[in-house]
């Protein structure tokens, strides 16, 4: 880990503590307004307290585990959709080489 000057004035750090730098990936420069009754708030607020978090971050999070978990399904999507093409394409080769499936045809002396 890097160690860093201390900027704050040093009664607010322990002796153990240890200064470390956090990359950010990106900033978060967009926001979304959401209207909840304060019913619902209430309900959020105590979710984020109990996680040690505040609201703003509890619902990030749960934004962006929804979106990862639409990306997965959009992702097992096009796996099943190339595989059912490959299984088509392969089909009609298959028929058109003569290795594809023959009908058997019975016939019955009467």
């Amino acid at each position: 880990m890097t160690r860093s000057t201390r900027t704050e004035s040093e009664s607010a750090w322990e002796e153990d503590d240890e200064v470390v730098e956090v990359e950010v990936k990106r900033s978060l420069d967009k926001v979304v307004p959401v209207r909840l009754s304060s019913d619902r708030w209430e309900v959020l607020r105590k979710e984020a307290a109990e996680l040690g978090i505040g609201p703003s971050t509890l619902v990030r999070m749960w934004i962006l585990e929804k979106l990862r978990s639409l990306k997965t399904q959009e992702e097992t999507s096009q796996v099943v959709a190339s595989m059912t093409q490959v299984k088509a394409s392969t089909i009609s080769s298959l028929r058109g080489t003569g290795q594809g499936r023959k009908k058997t045809v019975v016939s019955r002396a009467h």
